[in-house]
Protein backbone atom coordinates (compact mmCIF):
# COMPACT_ATOMS: atom_id res chain seq x y z
CA UNK A 1 0.00 0.00 0.00
CA UNK A 2 1.23 3.61 -0.68
CA UNK A 3 0.89 6.63 1.41
CA UNK A 4 -2.58 7.86 2.86
CA UNK A 5 -2.30 11.37 1.43
CA UNK A 6 -1.10 12.97 -2.08
CA UNK A 7 1.56 14.96 -1.27
CA UNK A 8 3.28 15.34 -4.06
CA UNK A 9 -0.02 13.77 -6.40
CA UNK A 10 2.13 10.99 -7.91
CA UNK A 11 -0.93 9.80 -10.08
CA UNK A 12 -3.85 10.88 -11.72
CA UNK A 13 -5.43 7.78 -11.44
CA UNK A 14 -8.48 6.38 -9.25
CA UNK A 15 -9.88 2.98 -9.03
CA UNK A 16 -13.45 2.75 -8.02
CA UNK A 17 -15.08 -0.58 -6.64
CA UNK A 18 -18.17 0.60 -4.58
CA UNK A 19 -20.52 3.71 -5.13
CA UNK A 20 -18.24 5.86 -7.28
CA UNK A 21 -18.69 2.98 -10.48
CA UNK A 22 -20.15 4.27 -13.59
CA UNK A 23 -23.19 2.49 -12.82
CA UNK A 24 -23.90 3.70 -9.41
CA UNK A 25 -26.20 5.63 -7.66
CA UNK A 26 -23.62 8.72 -7.73
CA UNK A 27 -22.84 8.26 -11.50
CA UNK A 28 -26.44 9.08 -12.49
CA UNK A 29 -26.67 11.77 -10.92
CA UNK A 30 -24.33 13.52 -13.24
CA UNK A 31 -22.60 15.71 -10.35
CA UNK A 32 -19.73 17.57 -11.49
CA UNK A 33 -17.13 15.88 -10.48
CA UNK A 34 -18.51 12.86 -13.20
CA UNK A 35 -16.97 15.25 -15.72
CA UNK A 36 -13.67 15.14 -14.62
CA UNK A 37 -13.23 11.28 -14.74
CA UNK A 38 -12.48 9.66 -17.76
CA UNK A 39 -13.38 6.10 -17.57
CA UNK A 40 -10.43 3.89 -18.58
CA UNK A 41 -10.92 0.39 -18.42
CA UNK A 42 -11.40 -2.49 -15.74
CA UNK A 43 -8.46 -4.00 -13.35
CA UNK A 44 -8.12 -5.66 -10.50
CA UNK A 45 -6.90 -4.34 -7.24
CA UNK A 46 -5.67 -6.38 -3.82
CA UNK A 47 -7.76 -6.81 -0.96
CA UNK A 48 -11.48 -7.98 0.18
CA UNK A 49 -14.51 -6.14 0.28
CA UNK A 50 -16.72 -5.99 3.44
CA UNK A 51 -20.35 -4.58 3.08
CA UNK A 52 -20.55 -1.49 5.99
CA UNK A 53 -24.53 -1.44 6.01
CA UNK A 54 -25.12 -0.04 2.61
CA UNK A 55 -22.08 0.17 0.80
CA UNK A 56 -19.01 -2.16 0.13
CA UNK A 57 -15.32 -1.40 1.88
CA UNK A 58 -11.95 -2.48 0.40
CA UNK A 59 -9.84 -3.47 3.28
CA UNK A 60 -6.34 -5.39 3.12
CA UNK A 61 -6.97 -9.37 3.35
CA UNK A 62 -5.49 -12.05 0.69
CA UNK A 63 -8.03 -11.45 -2.48
CA UNK A 64 -8.83 -9.34 -5.77
CA UNK A 65 -11.21 -6.80 -6.55
CA UNK A 66 -12.79 -5.98 -9.96
CA UNK A 67 -12.24 -1.98 -10.26
CA UNK A 68 -13.12 0.50 -12.51
CA UNK A 69 -10.13 2.66 -13.55
CA UNK A 70 -10.71 6.36 -14.29
CA UNK A 71 -8.04 8.72 -15.32
CA UNK A 72 -8.68 12.20 -13.29
CA UNK A 73 -8.36 15.35 -15.31
CA UNK A 74 -8.17 17.84 -12.51
CA UNK A 75 -6.38 16.39 -9.16
CA UNK A 76 -8.49 19.24 -7.41
CA UNK A 77 -11.44 16.51 -8.30
CA UNK A 78 -10.06 14.68 -5.01
CA UNK A 79 -11.26 17.75 -2.72
CA UNK A 80 -15.01 16.19 -3.98
CA UNK A 81 -14.01 12.75 -3.22
CA UNK A 82 -12.69 12.66 -0.35
CA UNK A 83 -15.12 14.46 1.15
CA UNK A 84 -17.80 12.23 -0.50
CA UNK A 85 -15.63 9.02 1.17
CA UNK A 86 -15.25 10.75 4.50
CA UNK A 87 -11.40 10.84 3.88
CA UNK A 88 -9.93 14.16 5.97
CA UNK A 89 -6.53 14.37 4.98
CA UNK A 90 -5.80 16.54 7.73
CA UNK A 91 -6.93 13.89 10.09
CA UNK A 92 -6.38 10.45 8.54
CA UNK A 93 -6.78 8.69 12.23
CA UNK A 94 -10.55 10.02 12.08
CA UNK A 95 -11.40 9.35 8.43
CA UNK A 96 -13.96 6.95 7.29
CA UNK A 97 -11.54 5.54 4.67
CA UNK A 98 -8.19 6.59 3.66
CA UNK A 99 -7.07 7.25 0.04
CA UNK A 100 -3.79 5.27 -0.76
CA UNK A 101 -1.92 5.42 -4.03
CA UNK A 102 -2.16 1.60 -4.27
CA UNK A 103 -0.16 -0.85 -6.51
CA UNK A 104 -2.74 -2.73 -8.62
CA UNK A 105 -2.65 -6.28 -10.01
CA UNK A 106 -4.27 -5.43 -13.37
CA UNK A 107 -3.21 -2.99 -14.79
CA UNK A 108 0.50 -3.29 -13.11
CA UNK A 109 0.51 0.59 -12.09
CA UNK A 110 -0.48 2.87 -9.40
CA UNK A 111 -3.54 4.22 -9.19
CA UNK A 112 -5.82 6.18 -5.89
CA UNK A 113 -7.86 3.72 -4.39
CA UNK A 114 -10.27 4.38 -1.20
CA UNK A 115 -9.70 1.82 1.85
CA UNK A 116 -11.27 1.30 4.84
CA UNK A 117 -9.80 2.73 8.09
CA UNK A 118 -7.93 -0.11 9.64
CA UNK A 119 -8.28 1.12 13.00
CA UNK A 120 -12.34 0.69 12.18
CA UNK A 121 -14.34 -2.29 12.99
CA UNK A 122 -15.96 -4.63 10.16
CA UNK A 123 -19.87 -4.44 9.98
CA UNK A 124 -20.56 -6.92 7.36
CA UNK A 125 -18.98 -10.23 6.14
CA UNK A 126 -16.22 -10.32 3.56
CA UNK A 127 -18.07 -10.81 0.10
CA UNK A 128 -17.81 -9.22 -3.15
CA UNK A 129 -20.19 -7.46 -5.34
CA UNK A 130 -22.33 -8.83 -7.88
CA UNK A 131 -20.48 -9.57 -10.75
CA UNK A 132 -21.63 -6.83 -13.43
CA UNK A 133 -23.16 -8.29 -16.70
CA UNK A 134 -20.37 -7.32 -18.81
CA UNK A 135 -17.21 -10.16 -18.04
CA UNK A 136 -13.85 -8.44 -17.53
CA UNK A 137 -12.28 -9.44 -21.57
CA UNK A 138 -8.94 -10.16 -22.22
CA UNK A 139 -9.11 -6.85 -24.92
CA UNK A 140 -9.84 -4.50 -21.35
CA UNK A 141 -7.04 -5.72 -19.70
CA UNK A 142 -4.28 -5.53 -22.46
CA UNK A 143 -3.90 -2.01 -21.97
CA UNK A 144 -1.75 -1.89 -19.61
CA UNK A 145 0.28 1.31 -20.63
CA UNK A 146 -1.93 4.45 -19.03
CA UNK A 147 -2.26 7.57 -21.64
Amino acid sequence: MGPAVDEPLKSCWLACYGTLRRRSLYARTNHAVAGQLRFWGYGLAYGRLHWQRAYPALVGEPGLVRVEIYRVDDPAAFIWLDAYEGFAPDRPARSLFLRRLTRLQRPRWWAWVYHLNDSLKLFGPAGDLPRPRRSMSKQGLARFSPG
